[in-house]
């Protein structure tokens, strides 16, 4: 469920930061010290995603983004030196060029979203980030990859798997939500100018907030 203590926590500064984001983003202004200020509001959401816990029934998958390496320092890069290829085009399908974002919704509407990092995701991934969200005993929905139920296994959740080319599985669990939510970030993060990978995370934080305030009726 939403926890309505979320922002009785939060301190008044705390409150402040996200009473004047709300306002930049109202005002809309096109200038080049408010992009700098919403990068750094955007950056002050993820004291939100540190507090979300999921529960109950959860789909959960990954999202996929191209690198776009626009402001980061080469120490920061997330990928490695692409080689130079000799003849032939580039490697389809989801390589080391390409952000890993962790992402899950559970039956309250509330959202999590985590760039853990680049190509396809793997156990120490899925551990570093769902560990601390989810809670023991909820029901987690995801595809056929084996890397949950070892997750599910060691985190006491009941694991429902839905086959990849099917809508549900035999107990009636599919991951339409979890597609859906897909769908509406990738139309959110397109609505924005070259959004950079250093600032995506919080781009996501930012459409979580979104979300979250939009199924929230009392503070």
């Amino acid at each position: 469920m939403i926890d309505k203590t979320l922002f009785q926590n939060m301190l008044p500064d705390e409150l402040q930061t996200f009473i004047d984001f709300l306002k930049n983003i109202l005002t809309d202004i096109s200038s080049r010290s408010s992009m700098v200020t919403r990068h750094k509001e955007l950056n002050a959401l993820k004291k939100i995603r540190k507090k979300t816990v999921l529960s109950g029934k959860i789909q959960a998958d990954e999202l996929y983004k191209s690198i776009n390496l626009k402001g980061t320092k080469p120490k920061n890069m997330l990928r490695f030196s692409k080689p130079r290829q000799t003849k032939g085009g580039s490697k389809r399908g989801i390589s080391n060029h390409q952000a890993c974002i962790a992402s899950a919704i559970d039956e309250w509407d509330n959202t999590y979203f985590k760039i853990v990092g680049v190509g396809p995701i793997n156990t120490e991934m899925i551990e570093k980030t769902f560990s601390t969200v989810i809670k023991l005993g909820s029901t987690l929905i995801t595809n056929c990859k084996s890397l949950y139920e070892k997750f599910s296994y060691g985190h006491n959740l009941k694991l429902q798997q839905v086959k990849l080319g099917t809508y549900q599985n035999l107990d009636g669990y599919n991951l339409a939500e979890i597609n859906g939510l897909h769908s509406n970030v990738k139309s959110f993060l397109q609505s924005f100018i070259d959004v950079s990978t250093k600032h995506l995370q919080g781009y996501l934080d930012w459409f979580s907030y979104q979300k979250y305030l939009t199924y929230t009726v009392e503070l």
